[in-house]
């Protein structure tokens, strides 16, 4: 079972936000059912199936912005469907001055947004206290090489 790297692309969001929703699901993670509360689930869906669509959004926006990474794991031996084994992303800080693609809001009427907020501001504060002033600006992922 050989599981190769690979730069992400538009056709492989759909599985991506499937395994983040099934790994980050609200019934096995505190941190997800604080962010997708049960009082906020539309009643016509499983609970934390409401989240697969903010996912998949959130990492379109990654996607196209040029200050992320995203990469799959890739087992070829596996159905097509089946064959995104996982993913990592990395969202560098953006230039100085220029906004981030990936921080910009998603509306998702599931998702607490104030939850959501204060988590961000947890991590950005994490960030600063561990990596100094300028937080994860600093802090840069590995080079993936492309594939032919």
């Amino acid at each position: 079972m050989p599981i190769r790297l690979v730069k992400a692309s538009d056709e492989d969001l759909p599985a991506i936000a499937r395994i983040a929703t099934s790994a980050f699901h609200p019934d096995t993670d505190a941190l997800s059912r604080r962010l997708f509360p049960a009082h906020l689930q539309p009643k016509d869906i499983p609970d934390g199936e409401a989240a697969y669509d903010w996912r998949a959004a959130r990492k379109a926006s990654s996607l196209a912005s040029a200050e992320s990474h995203l990469v799959v794991a890739v087992d070829d031996e596996k159905e097509h469907d089946e064959r995104i084994v996982g993913f990592c992303l990395w969202d560098a800080p953006p230039a100085a001055g220029g906004e981030s693609g990936p921080s910009r809001e998603i509306q998702c009427a599931a998702l607490d947004k104030e939850a959501f907020n204060q988590m961000k501001a947890t991590v950005n504060q994490d960030a600063i206290e561990t990596f100094g002033e300028g937080g994860i600006a600093g802090v840069w992922p590995p080079t993936i090489r492309d594939e032919a």
